[in-house]
């Protein structure tokens, strides 16, 4: 969602709706800004921050009819939520940054970059850079994203995921970051089946590729302590609970690894054909009841069959 500035000096809402972009042509800060469209929090409520802006902290209504939309579309504009807070670390594209320079437009942090699961850039199909959570807050200001991005450029690169397409990657992100049914190589799933399923990917392939298995070498400080457990709550009001990486490369490499698994066939894969016997039983454990039908026989066929194999027995 961005708020621009027609030549009367009204707030409309911009064709881009991507970020809240308070103009700094009035000279105000946000909390000042807020105030004087009544939008503000509560008094006893503490200012929040700009990227912690949603319908809990503004009067949603009053926002609304000063940048002439609905509530609801407005709501929805809002990003999800994450309890109890955000990761250690988020990401941001560069790239972006440099496009808005080069064009005179802006630099804004856009609130797609604020979804766990986010973790390569939708425009230029690139990995995000990873951006301190700690860094964020201190935030206070665009003309500082300046003097962050610049440290960042510098480091661009070193900590993404060499072994992961961000290809697969991106595809599996566009299913992650809506709260409808995602339409995968078996059939429906709806959100809270395909998280589970990353979930249980995440563990199996970690477990795979930290015993030397035909699956893409892991960041190397990625163990048990990297993970975490989150909540997240979309503006419809869904919640949903994740088990994520604290930090962001580590995500990255989760979502490369379990969408190239969960996009392309067995016969297809780089890696991945084969799984070995224990995980595959594991896996079939772990999935027993859980999974939609056709799942386990698209991931491993090895656990399908040792599932049945378990069925035949019983």
């Amino acid at each position: 969602m961005s708020i621009a500035i027609d030549r009367t000096g009204d707030f409309v809402p911009t064709e881009t709706r991507n970020q809240l972009r308070v103009s700094q042509a009035y000279g105000l800060g946000l909390k000042t800004f807020l105030s004087r469209l009544d939008a503000g929090p509560h008094p006893a409520i503490r200012a929040p921050h700009w990227f912690t802006l949603n319908g809990t902290a503004l009067n949603f209504d009053n926002l609304a009819a000063a940048l002439r939309t609905s509530p609801a579309e407005l709501t929805a504009m809002a990003p999800d939520a994450c309890y109890a807070r955000l990761p250690q670390e988020l990401g941001l594209c560069l790239q972006c940054f440099e496009d808005a320079l080069a064009t005179g437009q802006p630099v804004t942090w856009f609130r797609r970059w604020m979804h766990p699961l986010y973790g390569v850039c939708g425009i230029h199909a690139a990995w995000l850079t990873p951006i301190a959570y700690r860094t964020l807050v201190r935030i206070r200001h665009a003309a500082e994203f300046g003097t962050v991005t610049s440290r960042l450029g510098t480091l661009a690169g070193s900590h993404q995921p060499q072994t992961t397409s961000p290809d697969d990657a991106l595809w599996l992100q566009r299913l992650c970051c809506t709260w409808t049914a995602a339409q995968l190589p078996w059939g429906s799933v709806e959100p809270h089946e395909l998280h589970n399923i990353i979930d249980v990917l995440a563990a199996m392939l970690s477990l795979a590729s930290a015993r030397g298995d035909d699956m893409p070498a892991a960041p190397d400080d990625l163990d048990q302590s990297s993970f975490k457990g989150f909540t997240l709550r979309s503006a419809a009001g869904h919640w949903l609970p994740l088990n994520l990486a604290v930090r962001l490369p580590h995500r990255q490499w989760i979502l490369g690894i379990v969408a190239h698994v969960l996009r392309r066939a067995p016969g297809e894969r780089s890696w991945g054909r084969t799984w070995p016997t224990s995980i595959a039983q594991r896996l079939a454990r772990e999935t027993r009841t859980h999974w939609p039908a056709g799942a386990l026989e698209w991931i491993c066929p090895q656990a399908a069959e040792a599932e049945r194999q378990f069925i035949r027995s019983k």
